[in-house]
């Protein structure tokens, strides 16, 4: 009777926007007559645990903002491409992008997003990159209230995003075309640009990723693809962008000409797209990518040696960093390279959350570097140091486990064993961050123990119960060092804040290592085990630490004073490294009788 009513009063109304909201509210009161399944609920309960927290919200804000600027300049520099290549064709595909109008869909698509998201509804049906359910999962009304919250926080955000190019790409046909309405090819072609900007596009790697999260999951609504891949369309349509958006993508625009020569289905917009995105993404992101990483601003991924990349850790330095302090520098000094060169307490800014933007970035650090060390340009390792500041993001663990790690079945062990911290929610775990910035492990040899304690880490008060991590050095581990734990950056900043916090042991032992490429006097990171009269003894997660503190303390001590040495410092490099491969080694062999009580190798 009620949904009789609904029916009645929807037919009674003129089309519009208002009658499209009632449609969609009746419609939503006939999916709520099917009672949602136990698994769906605990799908959205994960996606809620995950997602709902206000750096989800600015991370998702801001990529979609900054590839809207690409995609604008991208479309600017394809005009003139277009112009020539139209002198052939005898048409126009692209036009200058429209701030105005943009603006003017943007405003309008966030107004609409937040309305159909209080009332539980989308109607344009837009698959989001989160895979959000559509309608409420929950009966309950705070469950209910969460679920609008996570839809006005990402799905409106796309929304406005989406109505922005959809309503720019319209302006664009209808001006090259020259008539007052659109035709439905140009209402198709605006919506799947739509869907582009927003990274809600279908494409090969997407449906690749979708069919493999439901075969682990055999099929059902929630499972073990749901710990692999949880957002298959995220990873898919970030790769591909990074793609187009490189030097690459002149290999696609390549082979849509040579598929398009000589024939009248010869996509003309598709080509000049392929082009100008490339030529843009080499400049903007390889480009600049090279340009910083010559200036040692910025860091790509690096393959050094465990010890060494341990060393830089302790220092404030890791992959994927911008030097936000030098960069400000070199702008002051008025493009001047020699303040380039990072400096103690310079701001170090990681920048692979910056999706798709960091794949290109991370691109052009490592060709620079690859040709600095090897004079040779190793589009490779660049191409492949892009594609894993994708997948090193928390929220694609999974696929790193088993498709990357090389144990699919240590893989699934391990997704199995995080199965109840990822429905332990990020927003919990910022507050026990900005209270405990410790780094704990959660390690045991108990497999129901060590699941506990990544739930355990995860909760304010709970936390502290369980072991610290032990740098290098000796000292205590910290998630955010040097006073850069702080609410700003726990709850808001989506980038990794650091500084760098060199001593003068770490600085000599770089410097060595930098200058003649040895690393015998890097120091030594604890073993998981050692050989006690030839057999392999464990250690425990405490005693690993113990043994690191020890070793760490000491090479700090002694290192730190050899560096301050005057005689020591005049010693060449190789001599130098050689003295300081034997104080470690007396170092490690110390560690052995006093900490864990056995002879010495």
């Amino acid at each position: 009777s009620e949904l009789y009513d609904a029916a009645v009063e929807v037919a009674k109304m003129e089309p519009g926007r208002a009658r499209d909201l009632a449609t969609g509210k009746m419609l939503l009161k006939v999916s709520q007559l099917v009672p949602k399944t136990f698994w769906e609920k605990v799908s959205s309960l994960q996606i809620l645990a995950q997602l709902l927290n206000p750096k989800t919200f600015i991370r998702n804000l801001i990529g979609n903002a900054i590839f809207m600027a690409f995609e604008n300049f991208s479309q600017a520099a394809g005009v003139p491409l277009d112009m020539l290549v139209g002198t052939v064709t005898g048409k126009r595909t692209l036009g200058m992008p429209g701030f105005m109008t943009q603006v003017a869909g943007f405003i309008k698509g966030a107004k609409e997003g937040v309305e159909e998201s209080l009332a539980g509804i989308d109607l344009k049906q837009i698959n989001n990159k989160f895979d959000l359910p559509r309608g409420s999962t929950f009966d309950n009304r705070a469950m209910r209230a969460l679920e609008v919250l996570l839809n006005i926080s990402l799905k409106a955000t796309d929304r406005a995003f989406y109505q922005a190019a959809f309503e720019d790409s319209l302006r664009v046909a209808m001006k090259l075309a020259k008539v007052a309405a659109p035709t439905p090819e140009m209402v198709l072609q605006a919506h799947l640009d739509g869907l582009y900007r927003t990274f809600n596009d279908e494409n090969a790697l997407r449906a690749a990723l979708v069919k493999t999260k439901r075969a682990f999951n055999l099929g059902a609504t929630w499972g073990m693809g749901d710990m692999v891949i949880k957002y298959p369309g995220t990873p898919a349509s970030l790769l591909m962008r990074g793609i187009e958006y490189s030097p690459f993508g002149f290999v696609q625009a390549v082979y849509t000409l040579a598929k398009g020569a000589g024939k009248a289905g010869f996509d003309q917009r598709l080509f000049v797209q392929q082009t100008s995105r490339a030529l843009t993404g080499g400049v903007l992101q390889v480009g600049v990518g090279i340009i910083l990483s010559a200036l040692g601003l910025i860091r790509g991924r690096d393959d050094d040696k465990r010890g060494v990349k341990a060393l830089e850790l302790a220092t404030g330095v890791r992959d994927y960093q911008i030097n936000v302090s030098g960069l400000l520098r070199y702008a002051q000094s008025g493009l001047d390279p020699a303040v380039t060169k990072m400096r103690k307490g310079d701001m170090l800014v990681s920048y692979d959350w910056l999706q798709p933007a960091a794949i290109g970035l991370a691109m052009g650090a490592n060709i620079q570097r690859g040709f600095e060390q090897a004079g040779t340009f190793e589009i490779i390792n660049a191409l492949n140091a892009g594609a894993r500041t994708l997948t090193e993001q928390p929220l694609l663990q999974g696929i790193r486990r088993f498709f990357i790690g090389g144990d699919p079945i240590k893989g699934a062990v391990g997704a199995v064993k995080d199965i109840p911290a990822s429905f332990t929610p990020t927003l919990l775990n910022q507050f026990k961050q900005l209270n405990d910035n410790i780094s704990r492990s959660i390690a045991s040899e108990n497999y129901l123990e060590e699941m506990a304690n990544g739930v355990r880490y995860k909760i304010p008060g709970l936390s502290g119960d369980l072991p610290p991590r032990v740098d290098v050095l000796g000292r205590i581990r910290k998630m955010y060092q040097n006073d850069t734990n702080n609410p700003f950056n726990v709850f808001l900043n989506p980038a990794f804040v650091g500084r760098y916090a060199p001593t003068p042991a770490s600085e000599m032992v770089l410097d060595i290592w930098a200058r003649s490429g040895e690393t015998i006097q890097v120091p030594r990171i604890a073993p998981r085990s050692i050989k006690v009269r030839g057999v392999d003894r464990p250690l425990t997660e405490m005693g690993q630490a113990l043994f690191q503190h020890y070793i760490g303390e000491r090479t700090a001590l002694e290192f730190n004073g050899l560096a301050e040495d005057p005689k020591f410092k005049a010693l060449p490099d190789h001599v130098k490294a050689k003295e300081l491969q034997g104080r470690l080694t007396d170092i490690y062999q110390s560690a052995r009788i006093n900490v864990l009580g056995v002879p010495p190798q």
